[in-house]
């Protein structure tokens, strides 16, 4: 084989398996189902007494065609109230997709106008993603959701930002499947 010609050619097979390599993808089943924060696991807000804040519960559902519904509730410690903290169906594609909570999800189907909230999901590797909060397009929040490879634990590490895009504060929230 003619050695010009073997350099260029070794070059384009590695240019075109590059092309063909996928995304990681997150082990969506692992996710999905119910999950409860373990409060003495977390690290809350410096502002949060454990006795004060509410039980957080989150259901995730795989709605099919790359879709989870992610549902976030919180029970008062008294246990005789909930609150819907937010919904939102989303891709894990890196994509902004509303998120709907209360009397703003309210608001939005009653005036038909787009939702100013919006997350969006990227994958870093099987076990692992990060996250960007939106509201009317500034920056709100950022973290990431890791799940342990057993299955049982979920780790959401949130920082919060002002919006002269200074970050607030860091919480982490230990979750155990329900």
């Amino acid at each position: 084989m003619n050695h010009r010609f073997l350099v260029p050619s070794l070059l384009l097979v590695g240019c075109v398996l590059l092309g063909q390599a996928q995304p990681p993808v997150f082990k969506r089943d692992q996710l999905v189902g119910s999950w409860k924060v373990n409060w003495q696991k977390s690290k809350p807000d410096a502002a949060d007494t454990v006795s004060q804040v509410p039980s957080l519960y989150r259901q995730y559902e795989d709605s099919g065609d790359g879709w989870m519904l992610h549902t976030v509730i919180a029970v008062d410690p008294t246990q005789r109230s909930a609150r819907l903290l937010v919904v939102a169906a989303v891709k894990y594609d890196g994509n902004q997709y509303p998120t709907f909570a209360g009397k703003r999800l309210a608001s939005v189907l009653s005036s038909g106008t787009d939702p100013v909230q919006t997350v969006a999901f990227r994958v870093l590797d099987a076990y692992t993603m990060e996250w960007t909060d939106r509201t009317s397009g500034i920056l709100t929040g950022t973290g990431t959701v890791a799940l342990s490879q057993d299955g049982k634990t979920m780790t959401d590490t949130t920082r919060a930002f002002n919006p002269e895009g200074k970050q607030t504060s860091i919480r982490v929230l230990v979750y155990e499947k329900q």
